[in-house]
């Protein structure tokens, strides 16, 4: 039924790329986001403007291109801004053409961390990297994000942690934390 959807409801070209303008339900009230492509064939969708707010009048007018693209064909997609199914701190649009993640899921490579933890931190959420060390400070990742730390994670806050952990990373951390403070040598 017309009405229940976000549509498109004309498209035409400007001087600065395309004129689109959206028109939402009587009871939508979240944000959208326009992603643009210029090859369907490749799949390269960038996001071309995000968190626009549809007026009272239930539509949206937008007018833009992609960022340093002059193209013949320019595909658009109409996202919403504010849905996430998956409670990830992602939007499910953006999972789908951007990050190629999950949206049904919020730990798409299963590793423990949620997705949008993982690229806030700059980690991979297609690949289970919990036991991995970002910033090289011999604590694994999943770690960090357990206690509520995020890489680089440095040894006076790892200091303030370690009445949290366990006895184990407590006699672990009272080795390392002196050997972090220390300079690196090289060797070689």
């Amino acid at each position: 039924t017309a009405g229940e959807h976000i549509e498109v409801s004309a498209a035409q070209s400007s001087s600065n790329g395309v004129a689109v303008t959206v028109t939402c339900p009587s009871n939508f009230t979240d944000r959208l986001d326009v992603y643009g492509c210029t090859s369907l064939i490749a799949g390269n969708w960038q996001l071309a403007d995000s968190n626009l707010v549809v007026d009272s009048s239930n539509s949206l007018n937008w007018a833009g291109a992609l960022s340093g693209e002059t193209p013949n064909t320019l595909y658009l997609i109409i996202g919403n801004a504010d849905l996430d199914a998956d409670a990830d701190g992602l939007a499910d649009a953006r999972e789908k053409l951007l990050y190629k993640t999950d949206p049904t899921a919020g730990d798409s490579d299963i590793d423990g961390m949620p997705d949008g933890a993982e690229l806030k931190y700059s980690l991979n959420p297609l690949t289970n990297d919990a036991a991995g060390d970002a910033d090289s400070d011999l604590m694994p990742n999943l770690w960090e994000f357990q206690y509520g730390f995020s890489p680089p994670i440095r040894p006076m806050q790892l200091q303030t942690v370690m009445a949290m952990a366990s006895p184990i990373w407590k006699s672990m951390a009272e080795t390392l934390i002196p050997q972090m403070k220390a300079p690196r040598l090289n060797a070689g």
